[in-house]
């Protein structure tokens, strides 16, 4: 299948991300994407299956016959309007059961439109969560030795460049940013 933009959204999208989308119906070789170096990458390479997509879709199919992540698998994850907390408890899920120790690296697309805490349990006190959106991602990571790869122009950001979900890749994370290719 094809993470790319919904045609809804088409005429928002830039158009080497909507002539890479037609090239790829058509039948041409999807290339892979590059990315610009991001603060919180950690180096490595990987190679695997392309899976992932919306964070809390993969994280509700946990535990059904329909979830796609398996071991060894290079996943994308992107997320929208959701609350920081919420993100956090997708990925300790994730980590429970079991699926951020069984991937060979993590590709972090867009995280757009994420909210902080502005009250505490239904209080009027402030009580921020005080962490970016990929800052908690890092440290649901830091006891992990996967290659992570932040600002993948995928999901629902300005960019949306379609990824060929089943797709051998092989991930590099470098001085140099992110890069995914298909092998």
């Amino acid at each position: 299948s094809i993470h790319a933009p919904v045609l809804s959204t088409v005429p928002l999208v830039p158009v080497e991300d909507v002539d890479a989308c037609a090239s790829i119906l058509q039948g041409g070789i999807w290339k892979g994407l590059e990315c610009a170096p991001h603060p919180l990458n950690r180096a490595g390479s990987a190679k695997g299956r392309l899976i992932g997509g919306n964070l809390t879709i993969l994280q509700t199919l946990i535990g059904t016959s329909d979830f796609p992540v398996q071991s060894g698998d290079i996943l994308i994850i992107e997320e929208v309007d959701e609350m920081l907390y919420h993100l956090d408890r997708m990925l300790l899920h994730l980590d429970r059961a079991g699926v951020l120790s069984s991937i060979a690296g993590l590709c972090v697309g867009d995280m757009t439109d994420m909210r902080d805490n502005t009250k505490a349990y239904g209080f009027s006190s402030d009580n921020p969560y005080g962490l970016s959106a990929e800052e908690i991602i890092a440290e649901r990571l830091k006891a992990s030795a996967i290659p992570v790869g932040f600002g993948l122009p995928c999901g629902h950001g300005v960019r949306n460049h379609p990824l060929l979900l089943g797709a051998p890749v092989e991930m590099t994370v470098g001085a140099n940013g992110t890069e995914l290719r298909h092998v």
